[in-house]
């Protein structure tokens, strides 16, 4: 069943958003495996090494806790440098932007002599509006991302300082 917000609209889930782009999704096992053995120092190490000790599997946690930044920080660049760059924006860009009834309705009631130029402007504000959207978006996904890595690493080094044989002091 759709959920409707009190505008009859469809209510916006943000998982359900992240999850739309990719960013939440399960990372895949080779791209971790490989984080996994750098953090391990060992390039030989298995995945499935990581359910028998428990510095080994909050290190798999931070492997994963890691892609997931480098996937959020690959698609944020991808954006704001990427083919959608803002340095590399034209006209044409701004002519791809479709005017919703009431912003054309807006532009028709204002009695403006050159409505060409009005639809034009619109539709430039429109464009800057959605790009600049979407690159707060991708920004907050990468943060949670760097939030997760941060908690996962402090998880880790505190299982290391406590699984360590030889602690300072002794």
């Amino acid at each position: 069943m759709d959920k409707r917000d009190e505008t009859g609209g469809a209510r916006s889930d943000p998982s359900q958003n992240a999850r739309r782009h990719g960013l939440t999704a399960p990372v895949p096992s080779e791209q971790t495996l490989k984080i996994y053995r750098e953090i391990l120092n060992n390039p030989e190490q298995c995945a499935a090494s990581y359910v028998t000790h428990e510095v080994t599997r909050l290190a798999w946690a931070l492997a994963e806790a890691e892609a997931r930044v480098e996937r959020a920080s690959a698609a944020e660049r991808e954006h704001l440098f990427g083919g959608a760059r803002a340095d590399a924006v034209t006209i044409d860009d701004f002519r791809q932007v479709v005017l919703d009834v009431p912003a054309m309705r807006e532009i028709v009631l204002s009695q403006t002599v050159d409505v060409a130029t009005a639809v034009a402007a619109a539709q430039e504000a429109a464009f800057w509006k959605a790009y600049w959207k979407k690159a707060d978006l991708l920004k907050r996904y990468r943060r949670e991302a760097e939030t997760g890595r941060k908690k996962a690493q402090a998880a880790y080094i505190k299982a290391l300082v406590k699984d360590d044989p030889y602690p300072p002091g002794k």
